[in-house]
């Protein structure tokens, strides 16, 4: 049996100022082997097991909070011991409000220009702030922002380095909603409103515990919709107007239907289900459902699906909240 020889490779980083750097993340991609390492508090990795003249990629990345260092990739490198420094970064910082002086928490925020390397979008916090970082020192980039699901914006420019920025996004006749009684993980969905002619906007929660519903149209008049959320509440509100307060919804407790799905004989295909009522819709699963958190009422139950010869199969039922034998059957469609 013969066993190639591999040697270790000591690696050592340092920051821009030349001291060790502790936490930084190293990658050594080989085509035989890949090791991913973090240093320790000398700045120092050892990767095991490197064949004698291996060839591949290294790259060195900072610790996420060190925002003024620039991440080395080298994608051909020769194994062998080395001190690598990386290079200096600037960033920029501030805050952003809407038009009235409101802070904008959980937009994405990002920089362009020469020389800026494209990276993942930072958020602001609940108070507005932000900071971007690893950009090069005495650059004039352009801040841009977006709100959940919306195209980026400029909205002002800056030299790397600014901080305590005042920026403003405009975010047009806009409606805030709060939910003062409802556990982080019951508004992480999105708030639901609907304007008079039927149309749809949302509203993501974002780190304040405020969801935006941005741009309205003049005159605009919504109904809230919010859940079931994973606690299995609701909330609602009709006849909401833009306007300087924020509007608070309260959750409640919601009710339940249950029921099957009875397929005919011989039926292959998928089949996918919902209940709606007032605003409010619901995935419901095959064969048997079990729907919880539901607003009291009557809610229109549809179960639908096509089988392989292509034919169109649909059962309804119009459900009270508390009914929990229900049956729907479906039937082929002409």
């Amino acid at each position: 049996i013969v066993v190639d020889p591999v040697t270790p490779v000591r690696i050592v980083v340092l920051d821009a100022d030349g001291a060790p750097l502790a936490g930084a993340r190293v990658i050594v991609n080989l085509s035989s082997v890949t090791h991913d390492l973090t240093t320790g508090a000398s700045g120092t990795i050892v990767a095991p097991d490197v064949p004698p003249g291996a060839t591949g990629g290294l790259s060195i990345s900072a610790p996420e909070t060190r925002l003024d260092l620039f991440p080395l990739v080298l994608p051909k490198w020769t194994p062998e011991d080395a001190t690598f420094r990386l290079a200096a970064a600037a960033s920029v910082s501030g805050t952003i409000r809407d038009a009235r002086g409101r802070p904008l928490g959980g937009l994405s925020v990002h920089c362009t220009g020469e020389g800026v390397r494209p990276a993942r979008p930072v958020r602001t916090d609940a108070a507005g702030r932000f900071v971007v970082g690893r950009l090069p020192p005495a650059t004039r980039v352009r801040v841009l922002a977006a709100l959940p699901e919306e195209d980026a914006v400029e909205i002002g420019q800056a030299v790397a380095g600014a901080a305590d920025l005042s920026l403003v996004l405009d975010v047009g006749s806009s409606v805030r909603v709060r939910v003062p009684n409802a556990r982080r993980s019951e508004i992480e969905g999105p708030v639901r409103a609907f304007l008079a002619d039927g149309s749809e906007r949302y509203g993501r929660f974002g780190p304040d515990g405020v969801a935006l519903v941005p741009n309205l149209p003049e005159g605009a008049v919504l109904r809230l919709r919010l859940g079931p959320t994973c606690e299995h509440r609701w909330a609602a509100a009709d006849g909401v107007v833009p306007g300087d307060r924020d509007v608070e919804l309260t959750l409640r407790d919601g009710g339940t239907i249950a029921g099957r799905v009875e397929v005919p004989d011989g039926f292959v295909g998928e089949v996918n289900g919902i209940a709606e009522r007032d605003g409010f819709r619901v995935d419901l699963e095959p064969s048997r459902f079990h729907a919880r958190g539901l607003p009291p009422g009557t809610w229109h139950v549809r179960f639908y699906g096509t089988a392989r010869t292509r034919e169109r199969w649909e059962g309804t039922a119009d459900v009270e909240t508390g009914d929990l034998d229900v049956v729907v059957r479906l039937v082929r469609k002409p």
